[in-house]
């Protein structure tokens, strides 16, 4: 265990006296013997009338050695002080380091809850400060903790069992209406789809794609097309979104999870995915949009990316706030956005209730 700062700096100031009244004593010494050697040098006088009365004599000035002497502990003073104002410093700064490395890792949970009875604590046996209040606060708030994701072994909270993906099932009825037996072999591989995005670490933001999937695919949880005629498609798209050659309308119609419309937007995902010159050229085979794997990249690239509207998911919903509505941006807007909020905060409690107790 460190040692206290109050008896470093007590320990400090110690010293410092002590040097400072070797130093008076020293100057002591050096003004006596200046006197003895005055007065041995000096030559007696014959006998004289008394003279008359004479101004006091001024004090002679000091000694060479006398001034050394105060200057030398001017010296040691300033530098005693400086030294003391270093070391309070020195520990404020380490102080302060050690605070920011405990609170830091206390957050590191991917839980609002768990970060907030991690900060409580350390605040309870005096390890960090809470001079603003704001930790004291999340006694009847837990769920305004700020949040960073596990920085080793970090789980998707996904169900990945078959008791969570029953407890899981079992709340969603609950909630929104029972699924049958394919509803729940479509989630499920939904799941695993998730579960291979290492940055869905947080169950806000699961929480909120499956919600956004759920509204764009019309509770089916599967990939979906456009409907329309090619006629209807062609004249709805023409000349808009990159589509310039006839047909690119019905042909780069809306696809996937989250619909990809219009040969830029199909060109661009394809390239940010990687798969522009490949067997799954989206540009060359746009019907690739799909199949649930390339749907759901599909989807993440659009959500976490911006690439439809600029708006990424990571700025509704951070370390900072959980804004489910305006996460809406990120595809279409604000349309529908309350729909798609009240069912985040469904899922999130589903993922919450189930997930985390059961895998």
């Amino acid at each position: 265990m460190s040692e206290s700062p109050n008896i470093n700096l007590d320990a400090e100031h110690a010293k410092i006296d002590l040097e400072i009244k070797q130093t008076e004593l020293a100057i002591k010494q050096a003004e006596l013997k200046a006197k003895l050697n005055e007065a041995s040098q000096a030559t007696p006088e014959p006998q004289k009338p008394a003279p008359a009365p004479t101004p006091p004599a001024k004090s002679p000035p000091a000694s060479p050695l006398t001034l050394a002497i105060i200057t030398g502990i001017i010296g040691l003073i300033g530098a005693g002080v400086a030294n003391v104002l270093q070391t309070r410093s020195n520990l404020q700064l380490e102080r302060q380091k050690f605070e920011s490395s405990l609170m830091l890792k206390a957050i590191e949970t991917g839980k609002p809850e768990a970060a907030a009875k991690n900060l409580l604590f350390l605040v309870k046996v005096g390890l960090i400060n809470d001079a603003s209040g704001k930790i004291a606060t999340l006694e009847s708030k837990p769920e305004d903790a700020p949040v960073l994701p596990v920085a080793s072994g970090a789980v998707v909270p996904v169900p990945r069992t078959a008791s969570a993906a029953q407890a899981f099932f079992e709340k969603y009825g609950e909630q929104f209406k029972p699924l049958t037996d394919d509803g729940k072999a479509v989630l499920t591989k939904l799941f695993s789809l998730i579960e291979k995005d290492k940055t869905m670490t947080d169950v806000r933001l699961v929480a909120y794609t499956l919600a956004t999937i759920k509204w764009e695919t019309a509770d089916t949880f599967k990939p979906i097309s456009e409907v329309g005629t090619d006629e209807e498609l062609e004249k709805r798209y023409d000349g808009r979104l990159g589509n310039s050659e006839p047909g690119d309308g019905s042909r780069y119609k809306g696809r996937g999870y989250v619909l990809l419309t219009g040969k830029r937007n199909y060109q661009r995902v394809s390239e940010v995915l990687g798969l522009a010159g490949t067997d799954s050229d989206l540009v060359k085979y746009p019907e690739r949009v799909m199949d649930p794997e390339i749907a759901y990249r599909v989807a993440g690239a659009m959500m976490s990316q911006g690439l439809v509207t600029g708006k990424k998911l990571g700025d509704f919903i951070n370390n900072q706030q959980t804004d489910y509505t305006n996460a809406r941006k990120i595809i279409y807007g604000l349309d529908h956005a309350e729909e798609i909020a009240t069912s985040a905060k469904k899922f999130e409690q589903i993922l919450r209730e189930s997930v985390s107790k059961s895998n």
